[in-house]
């Protein structure tokens, strides 16, 4: 049986339906890497409003002192600063040739999983100050430049002074395995054929997802959508299924789904939905 992420029952939940700007995804391919190898990382950010997102991603590996990677005026020089294409925004993390502490180790006293990081800042235009910030090109030491450093740093403690709408804040990290060891994958989700994607207003309709893996009943699923509501799935037999509520808005949208395998392998399926009078 199949391990789902959304659990509750009945109609959509609130938590299911985005309002403004999120960061709904950050893939990973590979979802795993050696040390010194390459993965890329793909963030998919929703923008229902249509206004267009600023987006900043920035490589930071936290063992518990801050980033391992310089997060000053070099760290600038690698970040992604763009507004993204269909909602998706790409850019290369590089795993170093060392990525553990060898001081840290769990309650187990066996070292801690390497990984290297990753953050991803959303903002809709003009509301995040972070993005001018970057664009003035501080000097190196003054006043700008350690406020940028700080905030490439932790940017969790900037968003006490940021609007709660608009602005989206995610972290990714990928695990570094051993050199020889099996890699990971990531599994593949599609909605299954002949499923409506336009309903009138008021409707509803089922939305099975079919899952590629190899462990497809390990996979724990989550879904949103853009427009109308989104109810968790359920089982029936193999195939997981949502169910889309229309609403009492005509219009379009998109529904998200995402499947995460618990060991760093993920996959995000995008659908336009339509809710026509």
């Amino acid at each position: 049986m199949l391990a789902l992420f959304l659990v509750a029952c009945g109609g959509p939940a609130d938590v299911t339906v985005i309002h403004d700007v999120q960061v709904i995804h950050v893939g990973a391919e590979p979802p795993d890497v050696e040390p010194g190898q390459a993965t890329t990382l793909t963030a998919t950010i929703a923008d229902p409003l249509g206004g267009g997102v600023e987006v900043l991603a920035w490589a930071c590996t936290d063992l518990g002192a801050g980033c391992i990677e310089d997060t000053g005026q070099a760290a600038v020089d690698r970040v992604s600063l763009r507004i993204p294409v269909d909602e998706q925004v790409s850019f290369d993390l590089v795993a170093p040739a060392s990525v553990t502490d060898p001081d840290a180790t769990d309650t187990g006293g066996m070292p801690v999983d390497a990984f290297v990081g990753a953050w991803v800042f959303a903002c809709r235009p003009g509301i995040c100050p972070q993005f001018d910030l970057l664009r003035s090109d501080p000097a190196p030491g003054s006043g700008d430049d350690e406020a940028l450093r700080d905030f490439l740093a932790d940017p969790t403690a900037a968003l006490v002074d940021l609007p709660v709408d608009g602005v989206s804040l995610a972290r990714r990290r990928v695990r570094v395995r051993a050199p020889g060891e099996a890699p990971n994958g990531n599994p593949a989700l599609a909605l299954a054929d002949g499923d409506p994607l336009s309903l009138s207003v008021g409707g509803e309709t089922p939305l099975e997802v079919e899952l590629t893996d190899e462990t497809p009943e390990a996979l724990q699923l989550d879904g949103a959508t853009t427009i109308g509501g989104l109810a968790p799935a359920r089982t029936d037999g193999s195939s997981p299924r949502f169910t889309w509520f229309a609403g009492d808005t005509p219009g379009t949208g998109r529904i998200y789904i995402v499947a995460r395998d618990g060991l760093g392998g993920s996959a995000v399926l995008r659908a336009d939905v339509e809710v026509t009078p």
